[in-house]
């Protein structure tokens, strides 16, 4: 086969409590350095203040993404574990975002900043996983959306695909650009929360910009 037909992306909605040189984040700074973007989310251990990142997202190279809450999404949806995921008294508001309470923080725990930038990732309509009956508790924090074939999840897992997707359209319009040219682009367009960057990164996702502004 052709090897330069290979895939431009990888979106791992995944991650373990490890730090950002072990050998799951060696793998993907290999992968990155043949032309691979990788985007990864960087954890939901955000109820620890700092240091909670996961790999394979805090990894140097990788597009480690956080997630973000919609303002009207403020002291009126729940977490996976009953907590207020939007609450003001939990996490960290900014100027035109809110950071979600679970969305793990940096830094590494080599010192490296984490995460890279932030995407909505509270209440993601989504294909549902399996049979959820409509007895079954977890239905308290994943409502169905759409249909009763579609359910609303949370978490850095539902935010990383919208940075993926960015990189695709990056991939797309700019078909020679590196894998870091593609993260520094990202980066370099997301819109400022105002917040530390240990916990917003270079701040939210902005896709319009990313692909229309000028290089």
């Amino acid at each position: 086969g052709d090897p330069s037909d290979h895939v431009d992306v990888v979106s791992l909605s995944l991650g373990i409590t490890s730090s950002p040189d072990d050998f799951v984040a060696e793998t993907m700074k290999n992968i990155m350095d043949i032309g691979i973007v990788i985007v990864a989310a960087i954890g939901n251990f955000g109820y620890s203040e700092t240091f909670s990142t996961g790999s394979p997202g805090n990894e140097e190279d990788v597009i480690g993404v956080g997630a973000s809450c919609k303002p009207e999404q403020v002291e009126t949806l729940l977490d996976r574990f009953g907590n207020k995921a939007c609450d003001n008294g939990i996490f960290k508001s900014g100027i035109d975002g809110f950071l979600a309470s679970f969305s793990s923080k940096g830094p590494t725990a080599l010192g490296t900043f984490k995460p890279d930038v932030l995407a909505p990732g509270h209440y993601i309509c989504s294909t549902k996983i399996g049979i959820i009956d409509k007895a079954d508790p977890r239905l308290k924090f994943y409502p169905n959306c759409i249909d009763d074939k579609h359910v609303a999840f949370s978490g850095t897992s539902m935010a990383t695909p919208h940075v993926s997707g960015a990189a695709a359209l990056l991939k797309q319009k700019y078909p020679d650009w590196n894998p870091y040219q593609i993260k520094y682009k990202i980066k370099g367009t997301a819109k400022d929360l105002g917040l530390a960057r240990i916990y917003q990164g270079s701040g939210q996702l902005d896709i319009f910009q990313a692909v229309n502004s000028e290089n």
